[in-house]
């Protein structure tokens, strides 16, 4: 058993290097598709989001934002899209950024670790053109070029905790102008080792304020790299969302390999007694194997979402309640609503 166990954490540690050498490679090659438009006119482009970035930036450089993370700052970035090219304007205030985006559902958007800013563009892009809604990414530092395999999990891991402060202060402002929506759903969507940042959150007891009057649509924890055990009692805190969903698969290998190297397993590889319920359980192993990201199609990778997994998340983004009979008589998604 030790032996195995050993086996497993080599080939997660083999499997983590190679993504951050694929993701290494490419730091000094991405930058010339990205261009800092500084305090020129923004347009009104379709194509458009937004992120909200805790990395220091020096805009006189090229590679203008840094591989690290700094609690005291933040940056408002409005970033057009064009033919994979991005073009970057700063915010001074989110009031400004969000008046700027066109009328569609919304989703605030965290992702995990191994990401570089490049990377979280490139996230941005997709989910925003994959669902056709608006976008708002934070953006931190999970991945640097000069760190190795666990250096770059425990700064990920770090990095997503920390910046619940920064956060709070974004979905604060959006809470307080939630009536002018104008009909727009708002849904956010934790990846990964993003929820760290949410776990972060709901115990720095800021969010209390918050539970008056629920203001999100849909909570998704998806494949969320927290540890499973007592987290009905964070999740009980939250009543400011309408709806919570967990995503899990017990055969996602990233998570089940974070479990071997932090020593406690992950509520997206099997939620653990008690649950929370009022919280949706989603089982998506037979719809997607070992897969960690079932969400979007990422070019360099083989796997590819069904159908099914297509529709399921393109209502659930769009703030509303997906109709699980088809997934039920299909059995490629499990629905799942513990009782205790």
């Amino acid at each position: 058993m030790r032996l195995f166990q050993l086996f497993c954490v080599l080939l997660f540690s083999l499997m983590c290097f190679c993504h951050g050498h694929l993701v290494a490679r490419g730091f000094n090659e991405p930058w010339h598709r990205i261009q800092w438009m500084g305090h020129t006119p923004r347009p009104e482009a379709q194509s458009a989001f937004l992120m909200l970035s805790n990395r220091p930036m020096d805009f006189t450089r090229s590679h203008f934002a840094t591989e690290r993370s700094d609690t005291n700052c933040w940056q408002y970035l409005y970033v057009v899209d064009e033919d994979s090219t991005w073009k970057i304007y700063p915010f001074y205030t989110l009031s400004e950024a969000l008046k700027s985006m066109p009328n569609k559902d919304w989703v605030i958007y965290t992702e995990g670790m191994g990401k570089t800013f490049y990377g979280n563009l490139r996230r941005a892009s997709a989910m925003r053109q994959t669902y056709q809604v608006n976008v708002l990414l934070f953006d931190y530092a999970s991945m640097a070029s000069d760190l190795g395999i666990m250096q770059n999990f425990r700064m990920s891991m770090r990095n997503a905790a920390q910046g619940y402060a920064a956060y709070f202060r974004m979905m604060d402002t959006i809470r307080m102008q939630r009536s002018t929506f104008k009909g727009q759903t708002l849904s956010l969507f934790f990846h990964s080792m993003g929820n760290l940042l949410l776990e972060a959150l709901v115990q720095s007891d800021l969010t209390q304020q918050w539970n008056a009057q629920p203001f999100i649509d849909n909570l998704i924890l998806n494949a969320p790299c927290i540890n499973r055990k007592g987290h009905h009692r964070c999740f009980n805190q939250i009543r400011w969302a309408k709806r919570k969903w967990v995503h899990y698969n017990r055969a996602d290998t990233k998570l089940n390999g974070a479990a071997l190297l932090s020593g406690n397993r992950k509520l997206g590889s099997k939620p653990k007694y008690p649950f929370d319920r009022s919280t949706y359980y989603i089982d998506f192993n037979r719809a997607c194997e070992r897969t960690h990201n079932y969400f979007l199609d990422i070019p360099e990778r083989s796997f590819r979402r069904s159908s099914l997994i297509r529709a399921y998340f393109e209502v659930l983004l769009h703030g509303k309640v997906p109709d699980v009979s088809k997934w039920q008589k299909s059995k490629v998604v499990g629905w799942e609503m513990p009782r205790a």
